[in-house]
């Protein structure tokens, strides 16, 4: 199955894509209120403005993991993808991120920690394709930093 964030699963996005479509909007009715060189001024910011939201949450929007009965594949736009096989795996589980719930798989011979929020889709699924193939523990952290130390302190 494939994980990703739709408007639906994340209620921020909603926000996010009523933004993008606002700021040029602004900058057109601007031409109602200004001076001609000033609206020009106006429009070009909002488009500035729409286009650097749109490349800083571009990552987080188009990001997927796919979930196969032996390994999980991330995908983020402008990175190479990245396999996590569940053998390489020594933890998974959940956890908190002010107050939302977030899966982590951790794995010590590569000191590596993957985290993945609530607002994918199918999260539910994903935890129990996790819990169902790995050690899965619900751990009392709040934050990705006390779950490292969590972590450090058990596996050392």
């Amino acid at each position: 199955m494939i994980h990703r964030m739709t408007p639906a699963s994340n209620k921020r996005l909603i926000l996010l894509y009523s933004t993008l479509v606002l700021l040029p909007l602004l900058g057109v009715l601007s031409f109602r209120i200004f001076p001609t060189i000033w609206a020009f001024a106006t429009l070009a910011i909002c488009l500035l403005l729409a286009r650097g939201l749109y490349r800083l949450a571009r990552p987080f929007i188009r990001s997927t993991i796919e979930s196969l009965d032996d390994r999980l594949i991330i995908s983020v736009p402008d990175h190479p993808k990245v396999e996590i096989p569940f053998d390489t795996i020594d933890l998974a589980g959940e956890f908190r991120i002010q107050g939302i719930p977030a899966l982590f798989l951790y794995g010590k011979d590569q000191n590596k920690l993957y985290t993945f929020p609530k607002e994918y889709t199918g999260f539910d699924m994903l935890k129990e394709l996790l819990a169902r193939r790995l050690r899965f523990e619900t751990l009392p952290a709040q934050n990705t930093e006390e779950l490292k130390k969590l972590l450090r302190d058990r596996f050392g």
